[in-house]
């Protein structure tokens, strides 16, 4: 495909032809495996910012600090291991899709007999409600990264009340990035929310997610040009644009206040130092889980979509075109849902809960 700088929209079959490429492929597991290196860092960055923490506390000029970083600590590794343990769920579930469902579903194509009807549907239904048992526990996971996420934007707005009060000057550029760092937290739930909503997605939504990992990786695509490519949703996907966007403003916002408050700021300034360091730790944070949960949500979402239009073909009265997912299937085998299983592999690849009890020990 083509590249151009202009914004357009994915079809089904552009976007199956795209995640079969290889090239395509690597850039992808490569983003991914970034971002889950970024998610595990996080541990050891939190459990540094413990030590910084205690030696303020033994100032003694508040109540201790420590004690609530370290809950929080510990809620972002079980949070971590709960991820991993999804991922698992997710890619068993895109395994079968793949070598189960999508090949008995295509002989239908050719014509059906009764048997083969039955067997389909039986199979498909089968899959379904397994599917939305483990959609659940995603969830779950999502709704206690929200309130980690919460908790540590309440930490940080807490410990910057601690520091302005202690400042002479500067106190206006340390609450304004409190108040960014709420902001983010606030469009990092809208966002999560959104995605966890969505019942009928088309393709446009799972190539944007994906891709966004891309473009957010640090790291310029290899060959591929698909991800170089600006991505656009379709317009009924236009409100889980516009969260996507909001999001990435109010990231920029904080980046700038950060800034501004740093040109405020002595070197020998530790308190102010400090704040400023769990500013951008409850931001990277917040961000590397809302990217990590997308991922696992627009798969969600697509695998339901994919799974109820095979079985409303199956079951109209009538002969219909077969559904976008089987055409794509007819054409390139699997390698959409194929590559999706190996980018969340390569999410949590990084992901060792081992060593995250280490850490915390």
């Amino acid at each position: 495909m083509a590249h151009s700088s202009k914004p357009r929209c994915l079809t089904y079959l552009e976007a199956t032809h795209a995640f079969a490429d290889p090239d395509v492929q690597e850039d992808i597991n490569d983003a991914c495996n970034r971002l889950g290196q970024a998610m595990a860092l996080l541990v050891e960055r939190f459990v540094r910012m413990a030590k910084d923490l205690h030696t303020i506390d033994l100032k003694k000029l508040d109540a201790p600090f420590k004690p609530r970083w370290d809950v929080l600590s510990k809620d972002l590794g079980d949070l971590l291991c709960l991820y991993r343990n999804n991922a698992g769920y997710i890619s068993g579930r895109l395994k079968l899709f793949c070598d189960s469902v999508l090949p008995v579903a295509a002989r239908n194509m050719s014509g059906r007999s009764r048997r083969s009807y039955q067997e389909t549907v039986q199979i498909l239904q089968s899959f379904v409600t397994l599917s939305s048992e483990h959609f659940a526990r995603t969830r779950s996971l999502v709704e206690r990264a929200l309130a980690l996420s919460q908790q540590v934007s309440m930490f940080h707005a807490e410990f910057a009340k601690f520091v302005a009060l202690r400042r002479s000057d500067g106190q206006k550029e340390i609450y304004d990035v409190a108040a960014k760092v709420s902001d983010v937290e606030a469009h990092t739930k809208q966002t999560c929310i959104m995605n966890a909503e969505l019942s009928r997605p088309d393709i446009t939504h799972l190539a944007f997610s994906v891709f966004r990992i891309v473009s957010s990786s640090g790291r310029r695509p290899n060959r591929s040009k698909i991800p170089q490519q600006r991505m656009a949703m379709s317009e009924n996907m236009l409100k889980v644009t516009q969260a996507y966007h909001a999001l990435e403003l109010k990231g920029s916002e904080l980046a700038h206040a950060q800034y501004t408050a740093q040109i405020r700021m002595h070197q020998t300034d530790c308190l102010g130092i400090t704040q400023s360091t769990v500013a951008s730790l409850a931001c990277d944070t917040m961000l590397s889980l809302e990217s990590g949960l997308a991922l696992f949500l627009s798969i969600w979402a697509r695998l339901r979509s994919d799974c109820g239009e095979i079985l409303q073909w199956l079951h109209a009265a009538t002969p219909t075109e077969p559904p976008q997912v089987l055409i794509g299937y007819q054409e390139c085998g699997p390698s959409l849902y194929v590559a999706l299983s190996n980018a969340v592999d390569s999410c949590v690849s990084s992901i060792d809960p081992s060593a995250i009890a280490r850490a915390m020990s």
